[in-house]
C-alpha cells in the first residue's frame, strides 16, 4: 500500500499481477488475505480506471469478514472510505472509533488507520464539517507524535492546508503548504508534494501574489511532468489551481487592451479546464470548483448561456 503514494503506476502493474493471483485461492484461509483483497480495489479507484470494478470487489471481500475481527475490518473501512471519497460517495454515515485505530497500529498496522482519518478528514472538509475535520487532524497529530509515523504526519500537513484552503484561510495555507513542501522533498513523498503545491497554486491566486502562484505551477509541471502515471486525486488540487491560474490571467488581458494576446491565454485554459474536467470524472475532489471554473471560463468568453 506504500506504493499509493511513491510511485503510482508501479502500484498498478504490481496489483494487476496480485490479483490474477489471488483469485485462485480461498482468501480466508490465509493471514490478512481478506484485507488484501480489499486492497487491490485500489488498483481500480485509486487510478482512475473503473469504481464500479472497484465497489465489486470491495463488497466480495465485506462478505467474507469475520465479525469478530476488527483488523480486518478497519482495514476494510479504511479502502471503502478512500473509495467513497474519491468517487463521490459522500452520503454514507461513517462510525469512527480512534481505540480501534490506536489498537490496529500497536497490532502492526502503521498505513491504513491514519489513511482513515485522513480521508474521513478529507470528506469532513468538502462538506463543510470543519469541526469534524479538525478531530480527524487532530487524531493524524496524535498518531504522527506517539508512534513516529510519518504517514500520519504528512496527511495531517495536507489534511490541514487543505482544511485552511477551503476556509479560505489562504495566507495559512499557504505557510503550511511551504512546510509540507519542504518536509515532502525530504521524504520523498513527491505526490503529496503536487497536492500541496496545487493548495499553493490555489492559495495564492486567492492573494493576487503571482510570483507566488507562477513559481509553485512550475514546481507542480515539473513533478508531473517526471511522472508515468499520476493518480488523479494527487493531480486534482494541481488542476483546479491551473486552471484558476489559466482564468485570471485571461481575464486580466481582457481587462487590458495593450496586454498579452487573448487568443494563447483563452487556448491556455481551455486546455486547462479539459484537463480538469477529465480527471474530475476520476476523483470527485474539488468536482464543484471545477464547474464554478468552468463557468467563469463561459462568462469569459461571452458565452453567459453556458456558463
Amino acid at each position: 500500500t506504500a506504493l499509493v503514494s511513491v510511485d503510482s503506476w508501479r502500484m498498478v502493474t504490481d496489483s494487476l499481477r496480485f490479483v490474477g493471483a489471488i483469485r485462485k485461492y480461498d482468501i480466508t484461509k490465509f493471514r490478512n488475505g481478506v484485507a488484501m483483497y480489499a486492497s487491490s480495489s485500489a488498483l481500480f479507484f485509486f487510478s482512475g480506471i473503473s469504481f464500479g470494478i472497484a465497489r465489486r470487489l470491495l463488497d466480495h471481500a465485506a462478505r467474507l469478514i469475520d465479525p469478530e475481527d476488527t483488523k480486518t475490518l478497519y482495514q476494510y473501512k479504511f479502502w471503502e472510505a478512500a473509495m467513497d471519497t474519491i468517487s463521490g460517495n459522500w452520503v454514507k454515515e461513517r462510525q469512527f472509533n480512534p481505540d480501534i485505530l490506536d489498537r490496529n497500529i500497536r497490532e502492526g498496522d502503521p498505513y491504513t488507520p491514519p489513511g482513515y482519518a485522513f480521508y474521513s478528514g478529507i470528506l469532513a472538509t468538502e462538506q463543510g464539517r470543519f469541526q469534524d475535520a479538525d478531530v480527524f487532524i487532530n487524531t493524524l497529530r496524535e498518531i504522527g507524535e506517539v508512534y513516529e509515523n510519518d504517514y500520519a504526519r504528512v496527511r495531517r500537513i495536507v489534511l490541514k492546508a487543505n482544511e485552511l484552503l477551503k476556509r479560505s484561510k489562504c495566507r495559512e495555507a499557504v505557510r503550511e503548504a511551504d512546510e509540507g513542501i519542504a518536509w515532502t522533498q525530504q521524504i520523498e513523498q513527491r505526490f503529496w508534494g503536487l497536492w500541496l503545491l496545487g493548495v499553493k497554486i490555489r492559495a495564492c491566486s486567492t492573494l493576487e501574489d503571482r510570483r507566488g502562484a507562477d513559481e509553485a505551477l512550475s514546481l507542480a509541471e515539473r513533478t508531473v511532468s517526471a511522472e508515468k502515471h499520476v493518480a488523479p486525486f494527487y493531480s486534482a488540487n494541481y488542476l483546479i489551481g491551473r486552471l484558476g491560474h489559466d482564468l485570471r490571467r485571461w481575464e486580466e488581458a481582457l481587462a487590458s487592451p495593450g496586454g498579452p494576446g487573448t487568443v494563447q491565454l483563452r487556448k491556455s485554459a481551455w486546455q486547462s479546464g479539459r484537463a480538469a474536467l477529465r480527471n474530475s470524472k476520476k476523483c470527485a475532489y474539488g468536482r464543484t470548483e471545477i464547474f464554478n471554473l468552468i463557468a467563469v471560463s463561459h462568462w469569459l468568453a461571452g458565452r453567459p448561456r453556458k456558463a
